[in-house]
């Protein structure tokens, strides 16, 4: 998400996303946790935002996420067998880091 805005917002941009994810999803793609200000001072921007978005007027007509020019999609489709991630020779296809155990190993 950083990376749809200009480069001197994004260490600013990237505490701010962190700050909106829960603590298990930190731990889960071991993110280092921003400090609780940032939280707390994020999550009010947000509830902040949404009472401001309240107010205005509702839409004439409806806005999808594929009118925004950041949104990178599939303009052509896709197909599901081409989806995810492939295996490279030489490496696993997984791009996140394992231990090397076996189910096997774990249940002695």
């Amino acid at each position: 998400m950083a990376s749809w805005y200009p480069r001197p917002l994004a260490p600013l941009l990237r505490t701010a996303t962190l700050a909106l994810l829960d603590e298990h999803v930190l731990r889960a793609f071991r993110y280092a946790p921003p400090g609780a200000a940032a939280t707390a001072l994020v999550r009010r921007a947000v509830r902040t935002r949404g009472r401001l978005v309240r107010l205005l007027p509702p839409r004439r007509s409806p806005h999808f996420a594929r009118q925004n020019r950041e949104v990178k999609s599939y303009p052509d489709g896709y197909r599901v067998a081409d989806l995810g991630t492939h295996p490279v020779p030489g490496l696993r296809g997984c791009p996140v880091r394992h231990r090397d155990t076996s189910a096997a190993d774990t249940a002695e």
